[in-house]
C-alpha cells in the first residue's frame, strides 16, 4: 500500500477527533476571548478569585507529589521487572496490570446481569414492558 493511500485511511479517524475533541473545546473558548471588556478580562476575574488559586495550587502539589512518588517507586520496580526471567516478568506484568482490568471485567459483568437469561432486560420483556427477545444463542454465551 502506498503512503498516500494509507494516508487517507487515517482522514475519518482525523476528523472525528476534529468534531469531537477540538471543535467543543474552540466553542468554549471562543467566547471568552469576544467579552466586550478585554480579551483577558475573564482570565483575570478567575484568577483574582483565592478560592480558585487554592484550588489549582492544590492540584498542582497533587500532581508533583503523584509525579515524585511514581519516579521514586516506579522506576526501580520496572528495572527490577525488566531483569527477570521471562515467565516472573509475565506474572508481575499481569499483577501491576490486573487493577487496570477491573473496570472492564465489572462492565462486563453488568452486560451480563442485563442481558442473561434470568437478567433485567428479560425480566421486562416477561411482563410486557419491553418488546425485545433475547435470542437463545446469546443468553447460552452469556
Amino acid at each position: 500500500m502506498k503512503i498516500k493511500s494509507s494516508f487517507w485511511l487515517l482522514f475519518p479517524a482525523f476528523i472525528s477527533v476534529l468534531i469531537f475533541a477540538f471543535f467543543p473545546l474552540i466553542q468554549i473558548a471562543i467566547p471568552t476571548f469576544q467579552d466586550s471588556k478585554g480579551f483577558l478580562h475573564l482570565y483575570t476575574e478567575f484568577l483574582k478569585n483565592t478560592y480558585n488559586l487554592h484550588v489549582i495550587g492544590r492540584t498542582f502539589k497533587i500532581a508533583l507529589l503523584t509525579m515524585i512518588i511514581v519516579l521514586i517507586l516506579g522506576i526501580p520496580i520496572s528495572l527490577w521487572i525488566a531483569r527477570q526471567k521471562s515467565k516472573v516478568r509475565s506474572i508481575l506484568t499481569i499483577i501491576i496490570l490486573f487493577p487496570m482490568l477491573t473496570n472492564a471485567v465489572v462492565r462486563n459483568f453488568a452486560w451480563i446481569i442485563i442481558l442473561g437469561r434470568n437478567g433485567i432486560l428479560n425480566k421486562f420483556r416477561d411482563r410486557k414492558i419491553v418488546c425485545v427477545r433475547m435470542n437463545d444463542s446469546l443468553n447460552l454465551f452469556l
